[in-house]
């Protein structure tokens, strides 16, 4: 569904997305060039309300709402007006008087992000993330989206808009500052389950392999420069004796940053530039409804599978950028920063995983008779030569060493070495003198390793059903041979 605000806020007209007024209607964004819009074809017949700059509300791929305001329309002669519409928080807070020259002074994100949305319509939500004091300034004249995202820079966070709706209007608009958390929740997009198109793309237009870094100015309006190369990522271009060269500049107001710190963050930034860019586009197929815990946003990573792809395809990205169809609801998305896996390295390290756990349930539950004695066994012999038990005395004695002398079979006398001489002492004695009986050791130990296995077992359970839950467990047939072999 497609609702037009006036402005006032309120609903005045709606497009169903089965409306054969609606041609096409689609929703894209990327979080990398910080962009939003919304671009639609309808019916002229049915544009009367998009002439002008309303508001227009839809829902993403994942339900959420999002708000746009109309930027550009074109009446064409053949009866379809197409209409751009740029997101709402864009044109809000980009419009919104600009800022002079000035800083922020030991704020608080929560404050530093109320400042900047004053007189913008929008307001700090509850879910802003806190990081300290910080601060942060700017020299030149800077609109408040640019300020915004200096904030996400000076705190390390990321920015997130959204809206809420009551009662046919616009209830807040709301600005988010988090810390960035890309994590995998087990989103797999396979080929003939929702993999619908997919395009590897190799950027090379913008390797380097040699920069000029540029650092903020000090106090006496100088800037420090040094030069940063990679000989090793130049001898891959044969070009031997000409580095391909770039400016940097980091984003710091850092007055006092030293030839040290500069010279890192120059070596990061061309550890960066120096490969060529490999980013992936991927059309998948909207799958809620038949898998409801598979959805994807913006920021999540996600695994790719297709096996007949050439070469056959396992990755693992971010998801920076989504095209999504409302029609159709099929969405094309781009990744950033991929990292590819071989399938016979991944199946290799669950195969180690699961011929582990075999082993350990073989070991500790099919030959626990064997392990038990073998344990006792070798426990006992160690025991039992604490006491010498021979018919005559042990060679080179220590003082408190024992000796069981059997010399007479009859009455057999246990004794104890001290200073030169063997003393007499009687069997009841043995614990007294530091002994320990073989009954008490057999009993000891055999009661230590049922505990010991009883752990083990346990710990052995927990590890498979563990791996069994795993987000990262998505083979179906070695999640299959898994359970069969905890289940034997």
């Amino acid at each position: 569904m497609i609702h037009v605000l006036d402005f006032n806020d309120k609903i005045i007209d709606f497009l169903s997305t089965d409306d054969p007024s609606l041609v096409r209607a689609i929703h894209k964004r990327n979080v990398n060039d910080n962009s939003e819009m919304l671009e639609l074809l309808i019916s002229s017949e049915r544009a009367e309300k998009f002439r002008e700059r309303h508001r227009v509300i839809i829902r993403d791929s994942n339900k959420q709402w999002r708000e746009f305001i109309i930027n550009w329309v074109q009446d064409t002669m053949d009866g379809y007006t197409e209409i751009e519409c740029i997101a709402s928080y864009l044109a809000d807070i980009t419009t919104a008087k600009p800022y002079a020259p000035g800083k922020f002074e030991k704020k608080i994100t929560s404050e530093a992000l109320k400042d900047v949305l004053s007189d913008t319509g929008w307001e700090v939500s509850e879910q802003t993330e806190y990081d300290g004091l910080r601060t942060t300034s700017w020299t030149s004249y800077q609109t408040r989206y640019e300020v915004l995202k200096q904030l996400c820079t000076t705190y390390k966070m990321v920015l997130d808009f959204y809206i809420e709706l009551s009662s046919n209007t616009v209830k807040g608009r709301y600005v988010v500052l988090k810390k960035k958390n890309s994590l995998f929740k087990g989103k797999e997009i396979e080929y003939g389950k929702d993999l619908v198109g997919l395009t590897r793309k190799i950027d090379m237009s913008e390797i380097k392999t040699a920069l000029i870094a540029v650092g903020p100015e000090n106090d006496k309006g100088k800037r420090l420069e040094l030069v940063v190369t990679d000989d090793e990522a130049q001898s891959q271009f044969n070009l031997p004796t000409r580095y391909i060269w770039g400016i940097y500049e980091p984003q710091s107001d850092d007055q006092n940053m030293n030839e040290t710190r500069l010279r890192s963050l120059a070596k990061t930034e061309l550890n960066k530039r120096k490969s060529a860019v490999m980013s992936y586009e991927i059309t998948s197929t909207d799958l809620e409804v038949t898998y409801p815990h598979e959805i994807i946003s913006i920021g999540d990573t996600v695994r790719v599978k297709h096996r007949d792809f050439n070469p056959p395809l396992y990755v693992e990205a971010e998801v920076i950028a989504e095209e999504y169809n409302i029609i159709s609801e099929n969405s094309t998305y781009t990744f950033g920063q991929p990292k590819e896996f071989k399938e016979s390295e991944l199946r290799e390290e669950f195969n180690k995983r699961l011929n582990i756990i075999h082993q350990k349930l073989n070991d500790n539950i099919s030959n626990i008779n064997t392990i038990v004695k073998d344990v006792v066994d070798g426990e006992l012999e160690y025991f039992e030569r604490k006491i010498h038990k021979s018919d005559t005395p042990p060679e080179n004695p220590v003082n408190d060493m024992l000796w069981y002398d059997t010399s007479n079979p009859d009455v057999a006398v246990l004794r104890r070495y001290w200073n030169g001489r063997w003393i007499e002492a009687t069997p009841n004695d043995v614990e007294k003198l530091g002994g320990i009986t073989r009954e008490k050791a057999l009993f000891s130990e055999l009661n230590n390793i049922f505990i010991n296995l009883s752990i083990q077992h346990a710990s052995l359970l927990s590890e498979a059903t563990e791996l069994l839950n795993s987000e990262y467990l998505v083979d179906n047939d070695l999640k299959a041979d898994l359970q069969a072999s905890l289940d034997a």
